[in-house]
């Protein structure tokens, strides 16, 4: 299974890492910087909608490494995708309350 897609990666014919990163994304996760710009790390989805059978290899979700976006000069450095999958996480906390009587 391909786990790791970079600018360098070979894709099937007719397909780019441009094109991936144009695409639809499903979720942004955006970290105010300064000013107006801010670190970025975007989740893309590759199906079969989009980029048709010869992508079947990549089909499903992948995050992005942290890359800036600025409103006035755009975005820099997304340069790897990895595969990724939504799980569920339930977090327990310890908690001092008051006793009853």
């Amino acid at each position: 299974m391909i786990n790791k897609i970079t600018r360098n990666t070979v894709l099937p014919e007719g397909n780019s890492f441009e094109a991936i990163i144009d695409d639809e994304y499903c979720e942004s996760y955006n970290y105010h910087r300064k000013g107006s710009s801010f670190n970025i790390r975007t989740i893309f989805l590759i199906d079969k909608e989009y980029f048709g059978d010869e992508m079947k290899d990549y089909y499903g979700y992948w995050e992005s490494n942290t890359y800036s976006w600025d409103d006035n000069w755009g975005s820099d450095g997304l340069e790897e995708l990895t595969r990724v999958e939504k799980v569920e996480k339930v977090v327990k906390t310890t908690e001092w309350v008051p006793v009853k009587n």
